[in-house]
């Protein structure tokens, strides 16, 4: 039977069919209802935007792939898959689905022109669901560890807990921390799934996204669980256990102590059955609702409020599973169990081994050593890293997860954006650029919220790949009467209030749509205490005319104390956008250039310190300029397809529609593995627009 044919037997049944690859073949198949990823490499971004996506009941694979490629395609597609239904894909070495198979549990069935796999749907989704949230000027040292302790979990919980989903619901702090770029990695090679949730929703109750798996209709079981403390063997052996008492009907919630501090249900330490908590509130908003009915937002703020309110209206409504893994010393030096602590529990002190061929003896023997107690808010976080990494069998589920980021450069690299796709459609590639030929780390302010640069797959592309460059992103509030982009622009002069730059760092801004190729900005310094102003003659006839300083606004350098100094600027202070906005003129030509005006005044009125160079002569790197595009192509040409000289292109927009244009230089500008991703990136962003 060909692969066709097997699709076309399962489609009978199918409410929804995807169909990955372009091919003919599949035209039989394509039937109303179907969609199709055109793209023979997809992202997140690309499902996300798939209509009934969540309800796909038959996906096709119509073209072979690595073992690598395919189990980062079919991790992403099982999510989407319903209970019942399959993947086909072609004919394949039993090599290339292994993987996949092991870690999600899936049927496989196989014959000589197709494989089939099949969801398993004896028992819904098992679901170990994680809340990853937080400010850094709050936590800085947890944010730092962040990277290590993401690896680590993800690690653990594949070795330990094969055939569970692991999500990790979030804020937009997701983008503008040193661990987005390693989590949106881990979430591309299928590793974990993400949820974005709301910005502002008070600490505590960011603690109880961890429950929203529990209104998925397909979800049989939630674990909950805390990012600083690491899976053991132990965990896996209490979920197991409580986990038939769920599925026998005899508990609806596991609490879980294994130290005398815990007590009742923990926030972090509890499991509950799906279909019990839709039965108290059907909905996610009809739970969000009963906890704002039982305390308000300073109440929410307060630590410990999420336990409360488990223990306190969650609990007494459910049938508890109790386990107590801790002995109490008495007074001669002998062990006694604890007494129960919830009063409505069937209480356990035992968990009994599971069965699981696929955790390792050496896994289950070593995986509790990392820990002085399970549940316990840290553990040896590299020492267990290393040997998961290093030794573990499930080292070879995660490689590299920090494809572009490291150590945040000192030089940074300064981008404005608002939503609109011709610039924002550039961003992870400019982002990329910088970091490669210049080591800079990229700092991006884009105006809007998180969720509103989420909500259109062009734009929720260009953040979500930007941040796997490594870039750092915030964002920045509209201002009433301003245009966007006038935001944008503006927003650069006062990066300096980003709470996370040190006195020391330098800031360079820069466009969206300047693509950087020399190194002479970072091969310059700037005066002490000063600015250096790069402008290549641009205004030098009209400052002559008028009298009015005006510098450009692109590749103006100093250090963040400098900045902060011209500006008038604190740490946190974003409010200073919306205050220098207030003189902005209502006319749309003169406003585009008042980030220019605003700039240049402000060097004016500091009187000293500031460094005009005219890159253009002192520098001898000259411009592939938009407005002569196919000039400045045709003189790159004479120099024999070379880079040498040029120091940026301006390259040309709409950008998604201009991308033929682009490909000489995006293939001079990068290596043969960035080329990939940034081709990659491109086709996908052009087929979603």
């Amino acid at each position: 039977m060909t692969l066709v044919d097997a699709a076309m037997v399962l489609q009978k049944n199918a409410k929804m069919t995807l169909l990955v690859d372009i091919d003919v073949s599949l035209a039989p198949l394509a039937k109303a209802g179907a969609a199709l990823l055109a793209s023979t490499k997809f992202t997140p971004a690309e499902l996300w935007a798939l209509p009934g996506r969540s309800t796909i009941d038959l996906a096709v694979i119509s073209k072979a792939r690595s073992p690598r490629e395919l189990f980062q395609v079919l991790s992403l597609l099982a999510p989407l898959v319903s209970p019942s239904g399959y993947i086909v894909v072609p004919p394949m070495p039993d090599s290339h689905v292994a993987a996949f198979v092991e870690l999600h549990n899936w049927e496989v069935f196989s014959d000589h022109d197709a494989i089939v796999l099949r969801k398993p749907h004896a028992i819904g989704r098992r679901v170990v669901s994680l809340s990853c949230f937080g400010d850094y000027q709050t936590a800085p040292e947890h944010w730092q560890r962040m990277p290590a302790y993401l690896r680590c979990f993800v690690l653990a919980h594949h070795a330990l807990f094969p055939g569970y989903e692991l999500v990790i619901h979030h804020d937009d702090a997701i983008y503008r921390s040193n661990w987005g770029d390693a989590l949106h990695g881990l979430a591309r090679r299928g590793l974990v799934r993400l949820v974005y949730m709301r910005d502002d929703d008070p600490r505590c109750l960011a603690m109880l996204w961890r429950l929203r798996p529990c209104w998925d209709n397909d979800v049989e079981s939630v674990w909950c669980r805390d990012l600083d403390s690491i899976p053991t063997w132990l965990d896996r052996r209490i979920v197991e256990e409580a986990g038939a008492a769920m599925a026998a009907g005899n508990a609806d919630l596991s609490a879980w102590s294994a130290d005398p501090m815990h007590c009742g249900v923990m926030g972090g330490m509890s499991g509950f059955n799906a279909a019990a908590v839709r039965q108290l509130y059907p909905t996610w908003d009809d739970f969000i609702a009963a906890a704002y009915a039982w305390g308000d937002a300073t109440r929410w703020a307060t630590h410990g409020a999420d336990q409360d309110f488990l223990n306190e209206i969650i609990a007494p409504q459910l049938n508890i599973i109790e386990h107590r893994t801790h002995r109490i010393k008495r007074e001669d030096g002998s062990e006694a169990e604890p007494e129960p602590t919830l009063d409505n529990a069937q209480y356990v002190t035992t968990a009994a081994d599971c069965d699981d061929e696929k955790v390792t003896m050496e896994v289950s023997g070593r995986a509790d050593s990392f820990t002085n107690y399970p549940g316990a808010s840290g553990y040896r976080l590299y020492e267990a890293l290393e040997w998961y990494t290093h030794e573990s069998p499930a080292s070879a589920v995660v490689t590299d997860t920090q494809e572009f980021a490291g150590l945040p450069s000192r030089l940074r690299a300064v981008i404005g954006c608002d939503h609109n796709p011709a610039y924002a459609f550039y961003l992870p590639i400019v982002c990329l650029a910088w970091r490669r030929r210049l080591g800079a780390s990229p700092l991006v302010l884009l105006v809007g919220t998180a969720a509103e640069w989420l909500s259109h797959p062009l734009t929720r592309s260009a953040l979500e790949r930007s941040r796997e460059t490594g870039a750092e992103i915030w964002f920045v509030p509209e201002v009433p009467g301003v245009k966007t982009c006038t935001v944008a622009q503006v927003a650069r002069i006062y990066a300096c209030a980003v709470p996370t730059l040190r006195d020391d760092e330098r800031l360079v801004t820069t466009d969206a749509d300047m693509l950087p190729v020399g190194q002479w900005v970072a091969a310059s310094k700037d005066p002490p205490g000063g600015l250096t102003v790069r402008y290549a003659n641009a205004y030098a006839d009209e400052v002559h005319e008028t009298g009015r300083p005006h510098w450009p606004m692109c590749y103006v350098s100093g250090s963040v104390k400098t900045w902060r100094e011209i500006t008038g600027t604190t740490p946190g202070d974003f409010a200073a956008i919306s205050r220098a906005l207030e003189s902005c003129p209502k006319d749309e030509q003169q406003a585009w250039s008042f980030d220019e005006f605003h700039l240049s005044e402000l060097i004016a009125r500091r009187g000293h310190g500031t460094q005009f160079i005219d890159r253009t002569f002192a520098e001898g790197e000259w411009r592939i300029d938009r407005s002569g595009w196919e000039e400045g192509l045709r003189e790159a040409n004479l120099r024999s397809y070379s880079l040498f000289g040029v120091a940026d292109a301006h390259m040309p927009l709409p950008g998604p529609d201009n991308w033929s244009r682009m490909t000489w230089i995006i293939a001079q500008a990068f290596s043969d593995n960035d080329l990939v991703w940034v081709k990659e990136y491109a086709e996908q962003a052009r087929s979603i627009r």
